[in-house]
């Protein structure tokens, strides 16, 4: 086994398991609005249940892009959109990662209120190190 392949595992394990777990938490009735992005008003519970739906589905959607990806590593094959998409996968959680520079990042500005705080201790170093596995995939 590769080290392509074992970090491949890695990530699609762990999209699987977050989108899991956002499931988990939607279906159980501990969901906050602050669990997704930064709400000020009470007009943002409605879509931020929608986004958090919406975010846990394109989890499910990485997860499998990874595990094609894998089997194209087994097969020795090569195919230019599953490529492009764990490009575009990779993007997507680097930008993350780096943030907006305002509510969510390594680079935020505010550093008060739950979403910024639960995205300091947990969703930033989450997408940086999925960012990190998903490298590993188009290396």
């Amino acid at each position: 086994m590769t080290f392509q392949v074992l970090s491949a595992y890695i990530l699609g394990g762990l999209l699987a398991f977050t989108a899991l777990f956002s499931w988990i938490v939607i279906l159980t009735g501990k969901f906050k609005p602050a669990h997704i992005i930064p709400c000020k008003t009470d007009n943002c519970k409605k879509l931020s249940k929608r986004l958090f739906i919406i975010q846990s589905l394109l989890l499910v959607f990485g997860s499998g892009l990874v595990f094609m990806r894998i089997g194209q590593l087994i097969e020795m094959h090569n195919d230019n959109v599953i490529d492009n998409l764990i490009y575009g996968l990779s993007s997507l959680l680097l930008i993350r990662a780096i943030g907006d520079f305002r509510f969510f990042g390594f680079f935020r500005s505010e550093d008060e209120g739950e979403f910024t705080q639960l995205d300091r201790r947990i969703f930033t170093p989450l997408a940086f190190v999925l960012f990190v596995l998903s490298l590993m995939l188009v290396i």
